[in-house]
């Protein structure tokens, strides 16, 4: 099931707010798992937007697919976004050449769709196994 969701902006927290609130949380990785290549691409997530793409000109987005094939497989330069809302993510298409597919439907470009463990995503034709990891506090 796809869900699309608007962008909306929630309650703002004071600087010390998110610090402890930070401290005391799990760390969030995004973990996605190449279906056709065997590799595993990982990145920590939090509260910032993680840019998948390939890499050009010095630039190196947090998920690089160069090295999966990515310019021959469709992939663009900046090609998607994946963001956290509330423990929750989210995957936008960045109007891609070649498009975004979640469990083998094309979605929108410029929209969230919320992603579940286990979706399947498609950029370009590079598949993808995605998880939220909660790696507990030391």
């Amino acid at each position: 099931m796809l869900v699309q969701v608007g962008r909306g902006r929630g309650k703002q927290q004071s600087l010390s707010q998110s610090t402890t609130a930070h401290a005391l949380s799990p760390e969030l990785r995004l973990v996605l798992r190449c279906l056709d290549a065997n590799r595993i691409l990982s990145t920590p997530i939090g509260e910032n937007i993680v840019v998948v793409g390939r890499g050009y000109e010095g630039f190196a987005p947090p998920i690089d697919l160069e090295p999966l094939g990515g310019m021959t497989q469709g992939v663009s330069r900046r090609h998607a976004v994946f963001t956290l809302h509330e423990g929750e993510l989210y995957v936008e298409d960045l109007n891609s050449t070649n498009g975004t597919r979640i469990n083998g439907f094309r979605i929108a470009p410029l929209r969230n769709y919320r992603l579940r463990n286990g979706d399947e995503i498609e950029f370009g034709t590079i598949r993808l196994t995605v998880s939220l990891l909660r790696i507990p506090s030391r």
